[in-house]
C-alpha cells in the first residue's frame, strides 16, 4: 500500500512536470537502479519542530530537456547555468507542491533551492520515487523528515 507522502509526492512530480515542463512521466516503484542521475537538487520545508529534505536526481539528459522546454530553446542551446537554474527552479516547484499537499496543521517554510552535479560513486538510494520518461528512468525524488 502506498503512503500518503509517497502518493503526494508523485501527484507533485507529475503536476510540476507536465505544467511547467511538458514532460509526461511514469512512476517504477521498486526499480533498483544504481546512479539515476548525474544532476542534484535539493530543498527543505522546515515547520513545527521538524524538517523535510527534498532531493530531485536526474540524469543530464533529463535536466537538458526540462531545461530547453522552460526556456523555449533547442536542447544543444542550453548552457551549464541554464541547467543548474532549471533544475533549482524544479525543487523550487515540487517542494512547494509538495508543502501544499502535506498536513496544514503545519505552516511549513519552503527553503532555498541548491545544485550540484553529482560524482560518479554518489547515487540513488532506493528509497525514492523513481520517474521515466520514454520507457526510460530519468531520476528519482527521495524525501526525509527530519
Amino acid at each position: 500500500m502506498e503512503t500518503q507522502d509517497r502518493s503526494a509526492m508523485k501527484d507533485a512530480i507529475s503536476e510540476v512536470l507536465e505544467t511547467m515542463f511538458f514532460v509526461f512521466v511514469d512512476f517504477d516503484d521498486g526499480l533498483a537502479v544504481r546512479q539515476l542521475g548525474e544532476c542534484e537538487s535539493q530543498i527543505s520545508l522546515s515547520g513545527g519542530e521538524g524538517a523535510v529534505d527534498i532531493s530531485l536526481m536526474a540524469s543530464q539528459e533529463f535536466a537538458r530537456m526540462i531545461s530547453a522546454n522552460l526556456l523555449g530553446v533547442e536542447e544543444n542551446d542550453v548552457t551549464s547555468d541554464d541547467l543548474e537554474d532549471t533544475m533549482k527552479e524544479f525543487a523550487n516547484m515540487v517542494g512547494g507542491n509538495f508543502k501544499a499537499r502535506m498536513e496544514s496543521s503545519i505552516q511549513w517554510e519552503l527553503g532555498i533551492p541548491h545544485f550540484r552535479l553529482l560524482a560518479a560513486a554518489e547515487g540513488s538510494s532506493g528509497s525514492g520515487v523513481v520517474f521515466s520518461c520514454f520507457g526510460r528512468p530519468m531520476g528519482e525524488v527521495t524525501w526525509n523528515c527530519v
